[in-house]
């Protein structure tokens, strides 16, 4: 995969420098290191801004594939020797309880992570020109992360040490969208080679412009920027220069850093959830009056002795119960998109239980399992909820039962995904620290009347869909089942309530992967 990109600024004032980027991987695990505390600016200012514009709410945002570009400004009053300049890209997941460094402690574990998941960037050096005449700044491959194994370059001390700090830079404000300064005190660059010390270069006293570009990798799965007092997952462009004052004999180093946080967009393969799903069925067996027999297994299965129920041999069992599942033509939906839900209903004890009412409770919920421990719930909240009513009388007034035993019930175009949802997360995108997920949440409960058994049992055969597009599908609080028929029913009427396994619902930000 060309995982480069070259871009050449030319400015009029002599005091600019012209750069050509490179991109180059540098994935790190994330390792503690000592706190060094940001120092107020003095001899050195460093700021760093991107292309495209931002805004108090809003970040600038971009895609897997894409080039963040923006520039590198630094004014340097006095002479000095630049021992290393990066501009990164670092990305990386937390886990903490009421600010960083305290375990959140809500569940069965108390839980506190940092991992990293990205931190690439370039190394900026000065190289002799083709004419030999003067030297230019360019970007150098880092060939730490060479895919071929035969090329690739091992890592030295300064490399990890400059990794380290832009970690620690990272988490300086980390809630901040822009922050800069200097660290003072950190430990002197190492070199340990002749090409280390051939990297360091010379700045004079000037003001300098930095171009630069770093792609968005695709070759590795990153999650979506998420922002969450406890989990946050957060991206930023951290630019770091280590450097010696000539006016103090180069005896000190500083480093000096600028980032700017922005918001990155997760590569999720849509076609690989474009497959008709659907749960489990839920069963509720219902009380027959015929036989004491029957009143005994309805008692047991009700206990949990499912499998019971499963052998289907047993024909008085089977036509003992009402069975429902759930239904969606695909698993994966962008936001602002409707769910075109399906509940599918079968009344298999027909012969002696009578149907009037179906209310159906939906909750669209999104959770947050930490997968880092025995995937343990830690959140979970109700994005959307709504109920539905259908009655026996609605497809025919003074109806008592519904005439069909299989009953479709479209609940399309009500479940909306709202246009500010964060993208479904999975675990190996967090490096298995979190997942945030998505679920529908259905409930029905079932109104009718068992009667004693009679030979005008429904046909399972034919289907009846209805469709929640008239007003008084929509069920509110304050009604009750007072349209229920009256004598000789009213006063038998049961309702049975079943609690249908979750659908799980990926939600995507762009439909185009």
């Amino acid at each position: 995969m060309d995982c480069c990109h070259e871009s050449e600024e030319h400015y009029p004032s002599s005091s600019s420098q012209d750069l050509v980027t490179i991109l180059s991987n540098l994935p790190n695990q994330y390792t503690d290191m000592l706190s060094y505390q940001p120092q107020k600016q003095e001899s050195i200012k460093m700021k760093v801004s991107l292309d495209l514009p931002g805004y108090e709410e809003y970040l600038p945002t971009y895609l897997p594939g894409q080039h963040i570009t923006g520039q590198v400004k630094l004014q340097v009053e006095s002479p000095i020797k630049v021992t290393h300049l990066r501009i990164a890209l670092f990305g990386n997941v937390q886990v903490y309880g009421d600010r960083p460094g305290h375990p959140m402690t809500n569940g069965l574990f108390d839980y506190q992570r940092n991992e990293q998941l990205i931190n690439s960037g370039l190394r900026i050096v000065k190289q002799a020109t083709a004419s030999n005449i003067g030297q230019q700044l360019v970007c150098k491959r880092d060939e730490t992360n060479n895919n071929n194994p035969q090329n690739k370059r091992q890592k030295t001390a300064q490399d990890r040490h400059i990794e380290k700090l832009i970690r620690q830079v990272a988490a300086i404000d980390h809630t901040m969208n822009l922050s800069h300064g200097i660290l003072n005190d950190v430990p002197v660059s190492l070199m340990n080679n002749e090409e280390e010390e051939d990297a360091t270069f010379d700045l004079d006293s000037n003001s300098y412009q930095i171009r630069f570009s770093i792609r968005v990798p695709t070759s590795r799965r990153l999650s979506g920027t998420f922002d969450h007092p406890h989990y946050p997952i957060s991206y930023r462009i951290v630019a770091i220069m280590k450097s010696k004052d000539k006016n103090c004999g180069y005896n000190k180093e500083i480093a000096c850093y600028s980032t700017v946080k922005l918001c990155l967009e997760p590569l999720i393969n849509i076609h690989q959830f474009k497959s008709h799903i659907q749960t489990m069925p839920t069963y509720q067996f219902v009380q027959n009056k015929d036989t004491l027999w029957n009143s005994i297994c309805t008692h047991f299965l009700n206990c949990g002795m499912i499998s019971l129920y499963m052998n289907r041999q047993q024909k008085q069992l089977s036509t003992s119960n009402i069975e429902a599942h759930l239904e969606l033509p695909k698993q994966a939906f962008e936001r602002s998109h409707f769910i075109p839900l399906e509940l599918k209903l079968i009344n298999h004890a027909s012969i002696n239980f009578k149907i009037s009412v179906v209310k159906i409770n939906i909750e669209f919920r999104r959770r947050i399992n930490m997968t880092c421990s025995m995937n343990e719930q830690v959140e979970s909240n109700v994005i959307q909820s709504t109920s539905f009513v259908f009655k026996s009388s609605q497809e025919q007034e003074q109806e008592l039962f519904f005439k069909h035993a299989q009953l479709s019930f479209d609940l399309s175009n009500h479940i909306q995904i709202p246009t500010d949802s964060v993208c479904t997360i999975f675990s190996a995108s967090t490096r298995d620290v979190f997942s945030l997920g998505y679920d529908l949440n259905v409930s029905m409960d079932i109104t009718g009347v068992t009667t004693i058994s009679n030979s005008n049992n429904l046909p399972e055969n034919q289907e009846k869909c209805y469709i929640a597009n008239q007003q008084h599908h929509i069920w509110h609080e304050d009604e009750c089942h007072q349209n229920l028929p009256l004598e000789p029913y009213h006063h038998k009427f049961k309702t049975y309530t079943l609690n249908l396994d979750p659908l799980a619902v990926i939600v995507v930000g762009n439909s185009r992967f």
